[in-house]
């Protein structure tokens, strides 16, 4: 088993490193070059659409663990690689994105179609009120993971965080076909970071943020929805994404409150707002993925509560966190933008 689980994580690593390298050099053929700009700050022009290579990457991990692993693990990878193959789909319009960006209306309404697809084929059980809610979340977070990728190696870092957390929780729930699951995604992960590390070489794009969303939080709503699970698994995927929950709710109601198109881009992301606080942009990451990493640890901890006083006591002091951290940004915002 121990074998298994090691090229689960070692095959994906070398297959992202080896075609994102390859992708870099390909990517200005086709003029996938992410140029400077006052929204950008990247000192040189950087090849974008890396997550082409991620997604060879995951999808080779994905086929070989189904291959190799025991079939009372393979039917696990089984269902989840079913549910998540709708995300080629988010890949492909991600790609066409990537290339000429488009309009945020179809891109959307794909969005959601996925989400729907990819919930029905993991939670076929739901009533329609807690599909909706579903679908709404898995929506949700793809476009919070695609507003994520604004910093070198942020999107990606926080990704492969909750992969990391994902792994554990499988190893927590006897389920090694997802802790399998979750060291292919890391592993794909790891072996992109190392040249989006900063200064980044090639940029996720689209066409890799939008999937990583997809996975992840659909993954986070399985756990939840598990049977026999903790009563108050339900917040675990809140825990578990909660950097991406937050830049997305908070720069929606900066740019709500401004008056402005919700779905419009611009520098006002929580990395951002930490970079006119004085932090380099490595620095920023740095605290962002801390944050991840902290409330991975909050999630886990809540799964394997043994009582529902201390998950409130949990749930309660993840929310203050946050709360307070949203507080102080507020009360302060003034001084950061002087």
């Amino acid at each position: 088993m121990a074998e298994l689980l090691l090229v689960s994580l070692l095959l994906p690593f070398a297959l992202a490193w080896l075609l994102t390298f390859l992708w870099i050099r390909l990517a200005p053929r086709l003029g996938l070059v992410d140029r400077p700009s006052p929204r950008k700050p990247h000192a040189r022009p950087t090849p974008t659409g890396g997550g082409v290579a991620l997604v060879g990457a995951l999808v080779v991990g994905v086929l070989s663990l189904l291959t190799l692993a025991p079939s009372e693990q393979s039917d696990t990878v089984w269902r989840m690689a079913t549910a998540w193959s709708p995300a080629l789909a988010l890949a492909s319009i991600g790609f066409v994105d990537d290339l000429r960006p488009l309009h945020w209306a179809p891109r959307l309404a794909i969005h959601f179609l996925a989400a729907a697809a990819g919930v029905a084929l993991m939670l076929p059980e739901l009533d329609w009120m807690a599909f909706g809610a579903a679908v709404l979340f898995v929506a949700a977070m793809i476009n919070a993971f695609n507003m994520l990728d604004n910093m070198d190696a942020l999107c990606g870092g926080t990704a492969l965080i909750a992969a990391g957390w994902f792994a554990v929780l499988g190893l927590v729930r006897g389920e090694m076909g997802e802790t399998g699951l979750g060291l292919v995604v890391l592993g794909a992960l790891a072996g992109f970071l190392w040249h989006n590390l900063p200064p980044a070489q090639v940029f996720l794009g689209d066409v890799g943020s939008t999937i990583l969303g997809y996975i992840l939080s659909l993954w986070s709503l399985q756990i939840a929805a598990a049977i026999p699970t903790p009563a108050w698994s339900w917040i675990a995927p809140f825990a578990l994404l909660a950097v991406p929950l937050y830049d997305m709710t908070t720069v929606v109601l900066l740019r709500l409150s401004q008056g402005r198109n919700p779905f419009h881009a611009d520098t006002q992301h929580f990395s951002h707002r930490l970079v006119r606080r004085g932090l380099t942009r490595p620095a920023a990451v740095g605290v962002i993925l801390l944050l991840a990493l902290t409330s991975g640890a909050d999630a886990l901890l809540l799964y394997t509560a043994q009582s529902g006083i201390g998950a409130a006591a949990l749930a309660l002091g993840l929310a203050a966190g946050w709360a307070a951290l949203a507080v102080f940004e507020f009360c302060t915002s003034s001084e950061a933008a002087s």
